[in-house]
């Protein structure tokens, strides 16, 4: 297999799995992060809806309307991050399997090690990128908190595993198109 073919195939399934798993994982993060703004009484504390004692009919519907709109906000902003992550790392992960190919098609490197180098490059990546969204979104006091740091980490580290398990799906693609 050609280096241009491998490289370009091996870029746009990652960026495709990235995709999904941006979207699936930023929905999930919006709609449970938005609920808890809520539970937590913030969203009152920040004046954008009046204080007051809620019936629990219109608290419940209120906490369910915030998560449904963080899921959808969240799967908007995972999908491109997702995309862009997952494709680099696709990249990543074909220079390496380029690299580590002997000319007879057998892959020297182990898998666990591929695992780990794109679980760590995804977790790096998607926290910059949440530091980034962050630092847009919130002002320069509020985006440098402990709090907010300890929001991004988690989701970093879930995307950097979901993304390791997907490096072993592009290998998986690799060594059935080496055996052709």
């Amino acid at each position: 297999m050609k280096t241009s073919r491998l490289l370009f195939a091996i870029t746009w399934r990652g960026g495709a799995w990235g995709l999904l798993v941006g979207a699936i994982l930023g929905a999930a993060f919006g709609a449970i992060f938005a609920g808890k703004l809520f539970d937590l009484g913030l969203v009152e504390q920040s004046g954008a809806i009046p204080s007051s004692d809620y019936p629990p009919a219109i608290a419940d519907f209120m906490a369910g309307f915030l998560a449904l709109l963080g899921g959808i906000v969240g799967g908007g902003v995972g999908m491109p991050i997702g995309w862009m992550v997952g494709a680099s790392d696709g990249f990543l992960i074909g220079m390496l399997l380029r690299a580590s190919t002997d000319p007879m098609g057998k892959i020297r490197i182990n898998r666990s090690v591929l695992f780990t180098i794109s679980m760590l490059y995804t977790s790096v990546a998607s926290l910059l990128g949440f530091i980034v969204i962050l630092r847009f979104y919130s002002t320069q006091s509020a985006a440098t908190s402990l709090w907010l740091l300890a929001i991004v980490i988690v989701p970093s580290l879930i995307a950097g595993i979901a993304l390791g398990f997907v490096s072993q799906l592009l290998v998986l693609w690799y060594e059935r198109e080496v055996r052709r």
